[in-house]
């Protein structure tokens, strides 16, 4: 099978965009962060899995940024769905 040049060029050029585009998103911070960006003193996300840990919520599913805050996303023992809102600064859950 031989591919044209011309798939090879779009391809080439497909690749060197997705590698700006991880680039950009790296350099202003914005990588995996939701839909909002979180403090600069904002803790990792290993502590506030640990904090939600702490609660007891249950299984965890996910750990967002949403609207300057972590959105955990977890599974109670009861088999419910929980969303937890935490201070990205202080792990403390918020309203």
């Amino acid at each position: 099978m031989r591919t044209s040049r011309p798939a090879l060029i779009l391809g080439g050029v497909n690749v060197a965009a997705l590698v700006v585009l991880a680039a950009l998103s790296a350099a202003d911070a914005s990588w995996g962060t939701g839909r909002s960006q979180l403090p600069p003193e904002a803790l990792p996300i290993s502590r506030i899995a640990a904090e939600a840990e702490a609660l007891g919520i249950g299984r965890i599913l996910a750990i967002d940024a949403e609207d300057g805050r972590y959105v955990v996303k977890a599974v109670d023992g009861a088999g419910r769905r929980v969303r937890v809102l935490l201070d990205p600064v202080t792990g403390q859950v918020v309203p």
